[in-house]
């Protein structure tokens, strides 16, 4: 993949194991830069944790700083699991009900009803879509944004 053409996150490495890291990332709002960000309650930031498998011969400690970088093909597969197959599968049930003449209130909570089981299901293969997903991590040093 070209270079720059990746998703990078600044993080910092929370635990080093023999064949894995944990690097924490801090995940921020758009308005997060602004100004008035510590007053106002519209500026959010959540911390999320990744495990990545180091590059051979990489030497990590905790508390360095570090990027963890994603192909963008990874992202977008992500969010087509998470939001865009949910709202097909949500007008795919309630539509044709509508249709068939059901109420609209029997409609949408077929139609949760099934996005609910959705879900159900992604998190029961949640083990088996992450190995799909392959993190890297860099010096932070090393790649400039």
């Amino acid at each position: 993949m070209a270079e720059g053409t990746e998703i990078a996150h600044k993080g910092r490495v929370v635990s080093v194991s023999q064949d894995s890291l944990t690097v924490e990332i801090v995940s921020r709002s758009a308005c997060s830069s602004c100004k008035a960000a510590s007053m106002c309650s519209m500026s959010e930031s959540t911390t999320k944790t990744v495990d990545v498998r180091p590059a051979p011969g990489e030497k990590y400690v905790a508390g360095e700083e570090v990027e963890v970088l994603l192909s963008p093909s990874m992202g977008l597969k992500a969010a087509l699991l998470a939001y865009f197959l949910p709202v097909v599968l949500l007008m795919a049930v309630c539509v044709p009900m509508s249709f068939a003449g059901c109420g609209a209130l029997l409609s949408g909570g077929v139609g949760l009803g099934a996005m609910a089981i959705y879900y159900v299901v992604l998190y029961f293969f949640r083990d088996r879509i992450e190995k799909e997903y392959e993190f890297r991590v860099t010096k932070e040093n090393k790649h400039n944004l």
